[in-house]
């Protein structure tokens, strides 16, 4: 089982704090994603030297491009942290999975539409939030890694997890 301590020994690699940040600064934070719907995959370091890399960023950001309109956005760069501190505290044997990056508003419309729990407010129309599976890993498990980083908003469903760097909240359905 997961335990809180490596959960926020990778938070403090991000915020700073000790040796594992002055690593972390040294050798990066790389991500490995997969974009579900459209097949992309992209393990690329998206921070290093203390800084984040403009180019990583925005192959990230296309990779969690709206898919239905093909529509890019500038995700907030927390939301990598986040999703890099996960990794590193889950130790995913493979990439993990993005259902549901930026969503523009039309398409944030239809969805609320066609199914019940989207928010109208979604933090995915404001490039904040994204919802993944970790495979291999429960997706209780993924939530409650993301809950004790209280970092941001975590969403428990039945398949899959929405975290977000809104306000600190949990919720499940």
């Amino acid at each position: 089982m997961l335990s809180r301590r490596s959960v926020l020994a990778g938070l403090v690699a991000v915020l700073g704090g000790g040796a594992p940040a002055e690593a972390a600064r040294t050798v990066g934070r790389t991500l490995r994603l997969r974009n579900i719907h459209t097949n992309e995959s992209l393990e690329l370091a998206y921070w290093a030297r203390g800084r984040y890399l403009d180019k990583a960023l925005v192959a990230y950001d296309h990779l969690l491009r709206d898919h239905h309109l093909h529509r890019v956005c500038r995700m907030d760069p927390r939301l990598y942290d986040l999703l890099w501190i996960l990794q590193t505290a889950l130790k995913p044997t493979q990439s993990i999975e993005v259902l549901s990056g930026y969503r523009s508003a039309m398409t944030n419309r239809l969805l609320d539409y066609a199914s019940d729990g989207v928010a109208q407010n979604s933090y995915h129309i404001q490039g904040k939030a994204v919802d993944i599976r970790v495979p291999g890993t429960r997706p209780d498990v993924v939530a409650a890694a993301a809950e004790a980083v209280t970092f941001g908003g975590v969403g428990r469903y039945g398949t899959f997890v929405h975290i977000d760097v809104g306000p600190v909240r949990h919720w499940s359905t």
